[in-house]
């Protein structure tokens, strides 16, 4: 019991420091809820990774995987007939091999992105209109 109080310590400090639940800018409850059950989310992820580094033995932890994928990014361009295209950056050596040791080929299917997500349209604020005003 000793040894899961200690994980359970050591989850709530990586949520609170290297997930970042706080500061939580949300004031309804299924805005809260929601903020700390994708944290709760990204933890699991965390997780995951480093146990999947850990059985193919590389040193790396999670956060420092995290840190190298950093800069992949899905990138959203829209055109005169407002047709979303979406393009994946392309990764670096290092992020490849990365990417290998998590078992993923790839980063995902620009194809698949543009089919499947749909951006909202921007509806500026109040205060974003007086600005631009």
């Amino acid at each position: 019991m000793y040894r899961l109080k200690e994980m359970v310590e050591r989850d709530f400090r990586t949520i609170k420091s290297v997930v970042k639940v706080r500061p939580i800018y949300h004031y309804t409850p299924a805005k809260v809820r929601a903020h700390v059950t994708l944290c709760a989310l990204a933890l699991l992820v965390e997780r995951a990774i480093e146990r999947t580094l850990a059985a193919v033995n590389r040193t790396p932890s999670a956060p420092a995987a995290f840190e190298e994928l950093a800069t992949c990014h899905l990138n959203l361009y829209t055109t005169n007939d407002d047709h979303p295209l979406y393009t994946l950056t392309s990764p670096t050596p290092m992020q490849r091999t990365r990417l290998r040791a998590l078992n993923m080929k790839v980063l995902g299917s620009e194809a698949d992105a543009t089919r499947s997500l749909h951006p909202r349209p921007f509806v500026p604020t109040k205060k974003q209109k007086n600005v631009s005003a």
